[in-house]
């Protein structure tokens, strides 16, 4: 992670018209990670809201919830009454 001075003479060149290859070469940085820090413009900390990931099983689970109903309503049936 960068220092903000360093973020701060990023966001400077950059708005001098610089693209992240000549910034970096400046400042002996990876071009990547200039690349990364031009895209920021809120640096206040927060982070972004993370949405949760779809499962892989999302479309199946209507299904998979009725076969478990099935098999509840069977095994009430199949057990002896005690």
């Amino acid at each position: 992670m960068l220092r903000m001075n360093q973020i701060d003479r990023i966001k400077d060149l950059q708005h001098r018209g610089l693209g992240p290859q000549e910034i970096a070469g400046r400042l002996n940085l990876d071009r990547k990670t200039v690349a990364k820090y031009m895209k920021v413009e809120d640096f206040s900390g927060r982070s972004r809201e993370k949405r949760p990931k779809e499962s892989k099983l999302d479309p199946w689970k209507p299904k998979i919830d009725e076969w478990l109903e099935q098999d509840r309503i069977r095994t009430e049936i199949v057990q002896p009454l005690r």
